[in-house]
């Protein structure tokens, strides 16, 4: 596996997690893995907090279709 592949395979799997995270389905010790890592990362904190926004973004729009 070349490293672009493993770099899109990482953020799919991260986004797995956050959509997890956000449907209240993670359990609680993976969300303890997953919140000890985000102490440690940056990167991911800040993946996450996009994710989140994104969702916030998404929930304050009105469909009027």
């Amino acid at each position: 596996m070349n490293l672009h592949k493993a770099f899109e395979c990482n953020e799919m799997l991260l986004d797995l997690v956050c959509y997890e995270l956000h449907r209240r389905r993670l359990s609680p010790e993976m969300k303890t893995i997953f919140d000890g890592h985000l102490e440690r990362c940056p990167a991911c904190r800040a993946r996450v907090h996009s994710f989140q926004k994104t969702v916030a973004e998404t929930c304050r729009q009105q469909n009027f279709g």
